[in-house]
């Protein structure tokens, strides 16, 4: 590997000092009256319309369960419970059903909610009192 010769760092370096104080002098300059980094040509791409409405508006989702599907499947883990035999389902799967049942309920009509969830609570009492 060469070196370079000897005094030649020593005249580089307050060189590339004054290179940098002028180069710096120059931006600041040129940055006056403008913004900075920026050419006066060159549109802002972070600004709020920059790239307009490439998509429109984001649809309004309605996330109001069906409450077909809700009374459907309320159904089904009634008919479930009710068919069961005398011995009682798993604890997980009972204390799931009575947690998660009266939720579901709660996207029906009121009357129709409060006799699905006696219906289903009286199930339960006769699966664990066997």
């Amino acid at each position: 590997m060469r070196r370079p010769p000897a005094g030649t760092v020593e005249k580089l370096v307050p060189l590339s000092l004054r290179s940098l104080e002028s180069f710096i002098a120059g931006l600041v300059r040129e940055a006056r009256g403008r913004r900075l980094m920026t050419h006066f040509s060159q549109p802002d791409l972070f600004s709020a319309g920059a790239q307009g409405e490439l998509f429109g508006a984001p649809p309004v989702r309605d996330w109001r369960p069906d409450p077909e599907k809700v009374r459907g499947e309320l159904l089904d883990v009634l008919a479930k419970a009710r068919a069961a035999p005398d011995e009682p389902w798993k604890r997980a799967d009972m204390d799931f059903y009575r947690t998660v049942f009266p939720q579901m309920a709660r996207w029906l009509p009121e009357q129709e909610a409060l006799e699905l969830q006696s219906e289903f609570e009286a199930e339960l009492q006769r699966l664990e009192a066997a």
